[in-house]
Parts: C-alpha cells; structure tokens; sequence
C-alpha cells in the first residue's frame, strides 16, 4: 500500500480528507469562473485550495 511508504502525519484520516476536500474546492473555484481570463482562474482555484487546506490541517 502507498500509505505505508509516506510518513505517518501524511495518512492521517484528517489530511486525507483535507486533501480531498481542497482538491474539489479548487475544482469549483474553477469551473466557477469560467468567464474569467485563465490566469484568473487558475489563481482562484489555487487560492480556494490553500484557504481550505489551512482551515482543515489546523485540526490535526
């Protein structure tokens, strides 16, 4: 298994889920603002995803 390769904060039922939940944040943030230039869009959808990343790890 992967999980048993990467240290163990990095399986942590928490970051994983962190994870996953910023990853589809950004994808929102993106296909939200499809009106918008690309690199609009892409500092959006980087933005959501930080932002969601810091409000889930400081759970941990």
């Amino acid at each position: 298994m992967i999980t048993s390769a990467l240290p163990a904060w990095i399986s942590h039922p928490v970051v994983l889920a962190t994870v996953s939940f910023s990853a589809v944040i950004a994808v929102v943030g993106y296909l939200a603002t499809a009106d918008r230039p690309p690199v609009t869009r892409r500092c959006a959808s980087a933005g959501l995803f930080a932002v969601a990343m810091v409000a889930g790890l400081q759970y941990i």
